[in-house]
């Protein structure tokens, strides 16, 4: 969320910014500005107050994706760090969750309310819960579903991370319930479980009491899902989802996990965007005995505050977001954001 939501909530709800003075909407240009010699692998854009908090990337154009709190839309980013936005439907209040399907050339993206979009309402904040699917060359509305409708229960909402299954079935985790959706590539969606365990124990200030369910992965027959609230990974088997089973994790622990990127090896790269220190982080998590058990290898300390996605890039890198959304919840809003080139090594 994510708000500073797990991928969202957590990061901007963390701050007073629920209760500061609005800024102007952002209108994603068409060109970046120069900001003189950047260095290798960081990619700073112009966008006044736009505060993406998931990120994508789609190798055929070689556009990074970016979502928007504030204004829920959808832009695409050049490697130059020029921006352009791709979707801007009134559907959408608040876009968290960003992903690509090259395949079917479409890009997934979760619809929420926080409270503090430019277009937020009293009665949508935590109500407001939504996949749509848009065209990733031209930002056409493929589709739209209601996943709060889908859950059926009258309770808070808000959807957060997808991950997309090889047949195309996206899986999405909602931030204020203990609930994963399941939603067909033409956006039949139903509720693929619902269980208490996966909320987590405990919640983080200012979210929901159910708060918890942020990162979700797809490894073969199986959704590994991290619960933001403490940290802990769960094993879902799509075919029987009643069976899922927490990882056991060894090695290190997890810390306000807010986003996943599977890496080509099985293992996973989870961002830590730092809520609980004052630095964000990159932690790889590799598999044994098909994700019963797992291990973190490594930690890499970034030297900035919440960091929110993580992301494939260029030439099978890897690449992390920061939203500045601290600065938007500290009263001043960046006029940028960045993405920055991580090093992973998975040997």
């Amino acid at each position: 969320m994510r708000t500073t939501m797990g991928r969202l909530a957590t990061a901007t709800l963390l701050s007073a910014a629920l209760g500061a003075a609005a800024p102007a909407a952002a209108d994603a240009g068409s060109a970046g500005p120069d900001f003189g010699h950047r260095p290798p692998g960081l990619i700073e854009v112009h966008a006044p107050a736009l505060l993406p908090e998931s990120v994508g990337y789609d190798s055929i154009s070689n556009q990074f994706i970016v979502g928007s709190v504030r204004n829920g839309t959808v832009s695409t980013v050049r490697t130059d760090g020029s921006i352009q936005t791709l979707v801007d439907d009134p559907q959408l209040v608040s876009t968290a969750g960003v992903r690509v399907d090259e395949l079917r050339r479409r890009v997934l993206v979760t619809n929420l309310d926080l409270g503090v979009g430019v277009h937020s309402s009293p009665d949508t904040v935590f109500r407001l819960s939504g996949l749509g699917s848009y065209g990733i060359d031209d930002g056409a509305t493929n589709w739209y579903v209601d996943l709060a409708a889908v859950a059926h229960d009258g309770g808070l909402h808000f959807a957060n991370e997808i991950a997309i299954a090889p047949d195309g079935t996206a899986y999405v985790t909602d931030g204020a319930a203990p609930i994963i959706y399941r939603v067909g590539v033409t956006g039949h969606a139903d509720v693929l479980v619902r269980d208490d365990r996966l909320a987590g124990n405990g919640s983080l200030p200012g979210t929901p009491p159910n708060f918890g369910l942020t990162a979700v992965a797809w490894a073969p027959g199986n959704l590994l899902v991290v619960t933001k609230a403490d940290g802990t990974v769960w094993r879902v088997p799509v075919g029987a989802p009643a069976a899922l089973s927490q990882v056991a994790l060894s090695g290190g622990l997890l810390t306000f996990v807010d986003d996943v990127r599977t890496l080509p090896d099985g293992s996973l790269a989870a961002i830590s965007n730092g809520f609980g220190g004052p630095t964000g982080a990159v932690q790889t998590i590799s598999p044994y005995n098909g994700w019963r058990k797992a291990t973190v290898t490594s930690t890499i300390v970034l030297n900035e505050v919440l960091p929110t996605g993580i992301t494939a890039g260029p030439s099978g890198t890897t690449y992390v977001l920061f939203g500045h959304i601290a600065d938007f919840g500290a009263g001043h809003p960046s006029d940028t954001f960045t993405l920055r080139k991580v090093q992973i090594n998975t040997d």
